[in-house]
């Protein structure tokens, strides 16, 4: 009963963003896919980086035909320090 309580609660959440991104963003997603999401200040000694290339990897997967067998929406996003250039490169 947990289980499905929460997994109902989650379900609601993603149509919940996936309204709210249409209407401000104009930005239509799949509430039923995996929301991989990471947003959080960018640092260049942590995961960061390595996410980034995994995006990429995924992208370039895509666009060679290898369609994933479920849907996948990534959200990317952070800030840096604007004196940490090194940060606000990646």
């Amino acid at each position: 009963a947990v289980k499905e309580k929460l997994e109902s609660i989650k379900a609601h959440n993603k149509r919940k963003l996936a309204r709210h991104l249409k209407e401000h963003q104009g930005v239509e997603i799949n509430p039923n896919s995996i929301f991989d999401i990471q947003i959080k200040r960018l640092h260049e000694y942590k995961r960061q980086q390595m996410n980034a290339l995994y995006v990429i990897h995924k992208y370039l997967d895509i666009k060679a035909g290898n369609i994933p067998a479920r849907p996948i929406t990534i959200f990317f996003g952070g800030k840096a320090a604007p004196a940490y250039t090194i940060a606000q490169d990646i």
